[in-house]
């Protein structure tokens, strides 16, 4: 059965996200009608590289990622498919594909900045000395604004 043929009457809404991205490669095209390959193969293959990444019962995956499975798949002739993974997959919010259940991408945390690296920077941008928390004594004869409300 061809590429376009097994496409129209898929129905996984995954599938058709990866092979609508196969069908906008021009270097893969000609691959794609092979009849020892299929689409629902290459979920199967997806699937099983997908399992040898996860932790407990889910792995997110990034869509390159993905995408890259999914060329390797039709690029190669002796791709080994484990038929035993059965797993849900999902595009989540993020577009990452789940197994098991749909997980929300986790924040980068935030950059640690030690305290050398703000002096370092300081230094650059003209600034002589950093005080953390420390308020500047008026200067003799300067009167305060707001000495009272404090």
């Amino acid at each position: 059965m061809t590429f376009a043929k097994q496409l129209t009457e898929c129905s996984d809404p995954t599938i058709k996200i990866i092979a609508q991205y196969l069908l906008s490669r021009d270097d893969i095209k000609d691959k794609l009608d092979n009849p020892k390959k299929s689409l629902d193969e290459m979920l199967q293959y997806i699937t099983g590289k997908a399992s040898k990444r996860k932790t407990g019962h889910c792995a997110v995956i990034d869509d390159d990622t993905v995408y890259g499975w999914a060329v390797h798949y039709y690029d190669e002739d002796n791709i080994k498919i484990n038929k035993n993974v059965s797993a849900k997959t999902t595009f989540n919010k993020t577009k990452k594909i789940c197994k098991e259940k749909a997980v929300e991408a986790a924040p980068a945390p935030a950059p640690v900045v030690k305290q050398k690296q703000v002096e370092v920077l300081a230094q650059e941008v003209g600034i002589k000395k950093i005080r953390a928390g420390k308020k500047d004594k008026p200067c003799e004869g300067q009167q305060s604004l707001f000495g009272d409300l404090l």
